[in-house]
């Protein structure tokens, strides 16, 4: 196998190829690595050093796990009128009214 080519079966990417398929810069994702936060594998001699290796499930897991459900505020947000700049929003969803 030459360099630059990948078999169909190897399903890891290198840290700067997580960064361009999640849109993110190298360093967030040597952050996401640090902090655990997406599962990889160190390929290399010395614990801490080496390759990073990261697989498609663990960038899809962590793609879902980055998903949120719509909260109340959001839905609150699109009632019939629109929201000044500046504005707030009791709970029920109307307006705070100043005196």
């Amino acid at each position: 196998m030459r360099t630059g080519q990948r078999r169909d079966c190897m399903d890891r990417y290198s840290a700067q190829e997580t960064a361009s398929l999640l849109g993110l810069n190298v360093s967030a994702v040597y952050i996401l690595v640090a902090q655990r936060r997406i599962a990889h594998r160190r390929v290399g001699v010395l614990k801490g050093q080496g390759r990073i290796q990261i697989s498609q499930k663990a960038i899809d897991d962590f793609v879902e796990s980055c998903e949120s459900p719509p909260s109340e505020w959001s839905k609150l947000s699109k009632n019939k009128f629109r929201r000044r700049p500046g504005q707030i929003i009791r709970p029920d969803g109307q307006p705070l009214k100043y005196f």
